[in-house]
């Protein structure tokens, strides 16, 4: 099924500079067409779902590692760290590092409750 190969060319691809147009090429599927069906499927653009896999990870990163915000950034598929930043921000309301201290502040609670 299209819809499900390319949610899985974006989980595994995700990371790359991507495109409608390289999808649904990956896809063997008409861009117009994916476009269509993607929406009515999930609800939402490709380009918005690339997006929110992106964020997801870099939470991920942010509240697991000690990479820089920088080698986030360039994790998640975001060449340039100053715009990740303001991207971030504007979709969660508090910068990358904000974040990060305040998932350090939950672990450091969890690990005095059960210690």
């Amino acid at each position: 099924h299209i819809f499900r190969l390319a949610l899985d060319y974006i989980d595994a691809h995700y990371k790359e500079n991507l495109n409608l147009d390289s999808i649904a090429s990956a896809c063997f599927a008409n861009k117009y067409y994916l476009s269509h069906l993607f929406s009515r499927m999930k609800g939402c653009s490709i380009g918005s779902y690339l997006q929110q896999k992106r964020f997801e990870e870099a939470c991920r990163l942010l509240a697991e590692t000690d990479l820089t915000i920088k080698d986030v950034a360039k994790e998640v598929g975001f060449n340039d760290a100053a715009y990740f930043g303001r991207a971030f921000r504007q979709k969660l309301g508090i910068t990358p590092t904000q974040f990060r201290l305040e998932r350090q502040d939950v672990r450091e609670e969890a690990s005095a409750e059960m210690g």
